[in-house]
């Protein structure tokens, strides 16, 4: 199946703008997979993409600061290369879990490592304006334990 044919909107068609987001979504995905570090010549290689387009990339993630250069590599031949990783601390994300008896929020760093969470008993039949404004106020502790504020998620 064609490219096109997956993403709507394109009319049947790929804009150079579309083939941009989805090749630096696919890097920002193998660096978050790649625990140890990934290289520039690894990722062209993998995505099967040129190494330019992957200068590109690498260099607009380092600018907003959601990728490190973390020391050189085993070479293959040649030089070392860089390995690159997703820098932990670039932002946090939120996960909440609403039960019957239960509400928790959990706040952890882009590597997936909880760095803050806190859990309180819920009835849900308090109905949802009140359930969602315990929500809004159990985010905010958990992000203040965690030392985060929202405007890193």
């Amino acid at each position: 199946m064609k490219l096109e044919a997956l993403i709507p909107g394109t009319d049947g068609k790929i804009t150079n703008n579309i083939v941009r987001i989805t090749n630096k979504a696919a890097v920002i995905e193998l660096l978050r997979q790649s625990r140890a570090g990934i290289s520039r010549a690894e990722l062209a290689e993998t995505l099967d993409v040129s190494r330019s387009t992957i200068s590109v990339i690498v260099h607009d993630l380092l600018a907003c600061g959601l990728v490190l250069e973390q020391g050189e590599g085993t070479s293959r031949g040649g030089r070392r290369p860089i390995v690159l990783k997703i820098n932990r601390n670039a932002g946090r994300v939120v996960g909440i879990d609403i039960g019957a008896n239960h509400l928790s929020a959990v706040v952890a760093d882009l590597h997936g490592v909880v760095v803050g969470e806190m859990h309180e008993p819920l009835h849900i039949d308090a109905g949802p304006e009140e359930c969602l404004q315990r929500v809004f106020v159990l985010v905010d502790v958990a992000l203040s334990v965690a030392g985060s504020q929202m405007e890193q998620v």
